[in-house]
């Protein structure tokens, strides 16, 4: 009687779950460098117009990081963009926006984002997707 061993799905499924694994996280580098270049150009462009500012690039729950940011840089402004969603979409993709004018410990000034500006911030996730 051969007790050799037949090929089990595992054998199969654990290769293609590493390499899965492995692109996911070429993916989340390369939009992490990406994202990093464009928040040095920004920050480059404020100082440049004389205003103090500063990044942090976190990986955490958008409005709770930039709310602890904030407390931590004792910050007197938050600026920052809005997709402008509404309804169902809000309520399904919820507001970082609504939570930051909520909970910051500063005054946030919520700029609406034109319709380009925010296709374009998307495209950056497009754009660097790697096959």
């Amino acid at each position: 009687m051969d007790f050799t061993r037949s090929r089990s799905a595992w054998d199969y499924a654990t290769p293609l779950a590493q390499s899965a694994w492995d692109n996911y996280q070429k993916q989340w580098r390369i939009y992490g460098e990406k994202s990093l270049e464009i928040l040095c150009d920004y920050t480059g462009r404020a100082q440049a117009a004389g205003v103090n500012s500063e990044f942090l690039q976190r990986t955490n729950e958008p409005g709770k990081g930039i709310c602890q940011a904030a407390k931590s840089w004792q910050a007197d402004l938050i600026v920052m963009g809005s997709h402008q969603r509404k309804g169902f979409q809000e309520l399904l993709l919820g507001s970082v926006s609504n939570y930051v004018m909520h909970h910051a410990p500063c005054s946030v000034m919520v700029v609406a984002l034109e319709p380009e500006q925010s296709e374009s911030t998307e495209a950056v996730v497009e754009d660097y997707q790697v096959a």
